[in-house]
């Protein structure tokens, strides 16, 4: 394929990404607004499974399917029927668990989402062998557009049941035809139909990869985002519904950074030939990680109510707080970013591994103990759990290469400091007529303080980026 190929592939494949996460935020906020804190309270559970489902079980197929050498259909009718398996498998869960809760509670209509939300799962797994082989021949245009078209068509039909007062059922509603229609017209994009096999051999020939990276990935997502699966025993629908729009915020800001810092730490650890090359890219990693996760966090945080209220309405006033105290998270986010990524890059896959352990045993643990205190005490047990696997993450890599003197401070100065005179700027602004002119007047304000203050403060960055502007050439 040539590098022009790649390139346009490459393109498309952003457009996908940022597409369908503006789009799926869009949808979700403004179906919010209709449906209520209680509805997303009652349906948090399904979705929080609907995310497990892509993320460590229809993720780790695709990328099989996109890595192994010699594909054939085999390997495709495989891989659709351990989709299905698994997703019957959580059928039945879900089956025993809503006949478990119907009878102890008497809740039908809990139960009813949390069945229908799991056959739902079939439909998205249809769609994954189709999605892998138009990755894997470069079709990021084609799954781009499709992705972009379910969207739209879900969050539409989401969007006007939950103005009919559908509630939750809206919810599910948008999801279930996204699925539909991805399934569709991914099928038709990759010209043909797979149909669920389960050929000789196959398991042997796939069980070296789909094991480990199934572990591991179940280990990092319930360490992460078991919260809500929890909480769901200690806190009302209204509640629950609340912190887990509070989260989709804070979420949907750290993927964007994620997607990011990935292609960042990519193009700057591949050029490092020496330790002393690592320890100048990881410093310069930081710095950039830093730069992008502090004034997006805090700067969300000076102004987290005046958002929910231009976003979501005075019904979700419960979530102004919620919002404020979760963009904490941020600061040990970026950290634990920078430590994931630096291993990674060098091939440190025992501390990876480890790490990954351990992130399920304190997060989850700190999690189930301050359950019963509250959801203040979750979000401030997660932001603890998660800064101390930041600080382990980076024990670890200053095991591979050392720290030197100051390294930490002179990476970290310019992005704090920065992102301090921004929310003292923000803090300074006068009274506002509303929500929307506070939230446009702190971003404005907000975004030339910092830009102004970055420039002050890094002038040895600034001068450089300008030397390799002025003559045509990448910044390194």
């Amino acid at each position: 394929m040539s590098p022009a190929s790649r390139a346009v592939g490459t393109f498309w494949a952003v457009i996908e990404r940022l597409g369908q996460r503006f789009f799926g935020f869009v949808f979700v906020i403004l179906i919010a607004r209709f449906a209520g804190p209680e509805s997303f309270g009652v349906v948090a559970p399904v979705l929080v499974y609907f995310f497990f489902f892509e993320q460590c079980i229809l993720n780790v197929l695709r990328r099989r399917l996109i890595l192994v050498e010699d594909l054939s259909r085999e390997d495709h009718a495989f891989c659709l029927a351990l989709a299905y398996g698994l997703a019957t498998v959580g059928l039945g869960l879900c089956l025993t668990v809503a006949a478990a809760i119907h009878w102890a509670e008497g809740d039908a209509q809990f139960a009813e989402l949390l069945v229908l939300g799991c056959v739902l799962t079939f439909i998205k797994a249809s769609a994954s062998p189709h999605h892998a082989q138009l990755m894997r021949d470069f079709k990021f245009r084609y799954i781009a557009m499709v992705s972009v078209l379910a969207t739209l068509c879900g969050g539409g039909l989401g969007l006007w049941l939950a103005q009919a007062g559908y509630g939750p059922y809206a919810v599910l509603a948008y999801q279930g035809v996204t699925f539909l229609v991805e399934a569709i017209g991914l099928a038709f994009a990759a010209r043909g139909v797979m149909v669920p096999r389960l050929p000789r051999g196959q398991w042997a020939r796939h069980r070296k990869f789909l094991r480990p990276i199934f572990v591991s990935e179940t280990m990092f997502f319930v360490g992460g985002r078991s919260e809500v699966m929890v909480l769901v025993f200690f806190l009302s629908e209204a509640a629950l519904g609340s912190y887990f729009l509070a989260r989709r915020y804070i979420d949907t800001v750290a993927e964007i950074l994620n997607s990011s810092l990935a292609n960042i730490a990519f193009s700057t650890y591949s050029r490092a030939d020496s330790d002393e090359a690592l320890a100048d890219a990881r410093s310069f990693f930081l710095m950039v990680a830093m730069s992008l996760a502090l004034p997006s966090f805090l700067g969300l945080m000076t102004i987290a109510p005046e958002v929910v209220q231009l976003t979501l309405g005075p019904q979700w006033a419960e979530a102004e707080g919620l919002l404020t105290l979760l963009c904490l998270l941020g600061i040990p986010f970026a950290a634990g970013r920078v430590a994931m990524a630096f291993l990674i890059a060098t091939e440190a896959y025992r501390p990876v591994l480890i790490l990954s352990r351990l992130s399920l045993v304190v997060n989850l643990g700190s999690i189930v103990a301050a359950a019963s205190f509250g959801v203040v005490a979750v979000i401030w047990a997660l932001i603890l759990s998660h800064g101390v696997m930041a600080a382990l993450g980076m024990r670890y890599v200053a095991q591979r290469v050392a720290f030197r003197q100051n390294d930490l401070w002179r990476s970290a100065a310019a992005p704090g400091l920065a992102t301090a005179a921004m929310v003292a700027a923000i803090e300074l602004l006068p009274a506002m007529g509303g929500a929307a002119a506070t939230v446009g007047a702190s971003i404005a304000v907000g975004a030339a303080v910092y830009a102004a203050a970055i420039v002050v403060l890094n002038p040895s960055l600034t001068h450089a980026l300008s030397r390799r502007v002025a003559s045509g050439t990448p910044a390194e």
